[in-house]
């Protein structure tokens, strides 16, 4: 009882929010966006709040909307003064948008969201290099960040079929370009033991990748997390020989991972 105590002392005090909520105004009288750019994460919300005029949140390249946007046009008014939008797990790296109506964007009503890895997340990096995806295959665990980095040519990274080359419109299906120079991926904990994924456009010349879900927690390497893997890691504690998470020195944050993956024995 003592023990389960602790444990759960140590993770209240190691627990932090999943997401932020990052706020962006029309300043009052003002055509613009405030901050012009921001940094998020996946899983955060956006929230634009509107103080004068009639104004909308478009995605696309100012002040063109050229392709399929990755959110809908959102109107900023006084009968509809707030817009929120979800990050999605997956996402492009950089994300513009403007607003659309009355010449606004050409007076420089334009904004910019920057996604990237949260801080305490394990960053996987792919390179998209002819076509070919280097490493072609990785191993993640849920809460890792794969980061997919273009290089030339117009490429996708979509979650699919090796063999069939078909998109399977679960987890990710996003453009790789000169437009689109990184997909950022947070890796949910529905993704299976093994994810394949392809360029829709060159999968046959062999552009495909794949994904290995990995046990984090199991340290005795018996292919589950239990007990035996608790004793390990608080036997190492303040050591380095129980760091999951790779900070230096086995802590909270190692516990809660181990927690958060143990598995469950009928």
């Amino acid at each position: 009882m003592k023990l389960l105590t602790i444990i759960l002392c140590i993770l209240a005090a190691n627990t932090t929010a999943i997401s932020d909520v990052h706020i962006v105004t029309q300043p009052e009288g003002e055509n613009a966006f405030e901050p012009k750019v921001i940094n998020v994460h996946p899983g955060d919300t956006i929230r634009w709040i509107h103080n004068s005029g009639t104004h909308d949140v478009v995605n696309g390249l100012p002040c063109n909307q050229f392709e399929e946007p990755i959110f809908e046009t959102m109107p900023l008014t006084a009968e509809e003064p707030t817009a929120e939008w979800v990050v999605p797990a997956a996402a492009y790296g950089e994300i513009p948008y403007f607003c659309s109506l009355y010449g606004h964007c050409e007076q420089g009503m334009t904004g910019t969201i920057i996604v990237t890895p949260r801080a305490d997340s394990v960053v996987h990096v792919v390179d998209q290099i002819g076509v070919t995806f280097q490493p072609e295959t990785i191993e993640v665990a849920p809460g890792d960040t794969v980061v997919w980095e273009w290089n030339n040519g117009g490429h996708s990274v979509t979650s699919g079929g090796i063999d069939s080359c078909e998109k399977d419109d679960v987890f990710f299906d996003l453009l790789l370009d000169s437009q689109h120079r990184s997909v950022v991926w947070e890796v949910p904990d529905t993704m299976p033991a093994n994810l394949e994924y392809i360029c829709i456009f060159h999968c046959e010349m062999g552009h495909v990748g794949n994904i290995v879900r990995i046990l984090k927690g199991d340290l005795n390497e018996d292919g589950k997390v239990d007990g035996a893997d608790l004793t390990l890691l608080l036997g190492c504690w303040g050591k380095p020989c129980g760091d999951i998470n790779k900070s230096g020195t086995t802590d909270g944050q190692d516990l809660t991972i181990l927690l958060g993956n143990w598995t469950i024995t009928p």
